[in-house]
């Protein structure tokens, strides 16, 4: 039999697909999945996907699907489908900057992006998703601080991280798919920007130590390992 399906979550995605929709059956505990039961998901009457048995939950993979609001039915037996909601499809994330690209390995650095469709839309419950950054696979918060219709700008705080170059990119955090997750066809449909982690240049001395309060007092920083391709920042 078709298991009683009680909460589904989340509600909203990106078009590209390859996000998990969590069904809970019954109360949600444990016992009440019975993977013995073969489930399917259907999207828009049209697109079906056997459900997943993951930790004792039942999970839909959601594929790609044009942007708008798409029907989630179930079935055990191919035949009888069950409607349980109505999943909105939001348009890809777009990225068109990354200020600043490099950063310490230290952490603590505001990342701006801006790009086109990241602005968060409200899903069918009228709730706003959180959105995150996903940076070399770690899921950092975001704070979008402009939004318009035509482009949106979000930022997030680098964590101590070493040296090199990773991926970036601006996600809705409760439905996409971990990078090191993502099969190549998933992977070549995303957008990634690159972000650079660089070792910290020892300072040796600054001069002057004292300046006037109105400030205009050019500072000479006397270190280790700075290279002229590079741009630092004084804080």
């Amino acid at each position: 039999d078709t298991p009683e399906v009680t909460a589904v979550a989340p509600l909203l995605g990106p078009e590209t697909g390859a996000w998990k929709v969590a069904l809970q059956v019954g109360d949600g505990s444990q016992g009440s999945v019975s993977a013995a039961v073969d489930i399917t998901c259907r999207f828009s009457k049209s697109v079906l996907v056997a459900a997943q048995y993951l930790q004792g939950s039942l999970y839909c993979l959601v594929p790609a699907l044009a942007p708008g609001m798409h029907s989630l039915e179930i079935t055990s037996n191919l035949q009888d489908f069950v409607f349980l909601r109505d999943l909105q499809v939001v348009p890809a994330y777009v990225m068109s900057s990354v200020s600043p690209e490099k950063g310490s390995v230290s952490g603590s650095q505001l990342v701006e992006i801006t790009g086109s469709s990241l602005l968060p839309a409200q899903d069918s419950e009228g709730a706003l998703p959180s959105m995150c950054c996903e940076m070399d696979g770690d899921i950092i918060s975001a704070t979008v601080t402009e939004s318009s219709t035509s482009s949106s700008r979000v930022q997030c705080e680098t964590r101590a991280h070493k040296a090199g170059d990773v991926t970036l990119r601006v996600v809705l955090c409760d439905a996409f798919t971990p990078y090191a997750e993502m099969t190549q066809d998933v992977a070549l449909a995303a957008q990634f920007a690159q972000f650079s982690f660089l070792e910290n240049v020892p300072v040796y001395s600054v001069s002057p130590l004292v300046s006037f309060v109105a400030g205009g007092t050019r500072l000479s920083i006397t270190g280790n390992g700075f290279m002229s391709s590079d741009v630092y920042v004084c804080q």
